[in-house]
């Protein structure tokens, strides 16, 4: 797979556990901050453990 520098890459599948979906805005924030900064850097797939993954999506 070519990556975003012109050579070739891998796709990484990272899974995050930590207490996200329990409406601590603290948490969801650092949530964001690591996905943005994963998605900016990485060709990623991320998978979030969750307490409450219908409201988290």
């Amino acid at each position: 797979m070519m990556g975003r520098s012109g050579d070739f890459s891998m796709k990484y599948r990272i899974a995050i556990s930590g207490s996200y979906g329990g409406m601590n805005l603290g948490d969801e924030a650092i949530l964001e901050v690591i996905l943005r900064e994963l998605r900016a850097h990485l060709d990623v797939d991320v998978v979030i453990f969750s307490r409450n993954p219908k409201g988290d999506a």
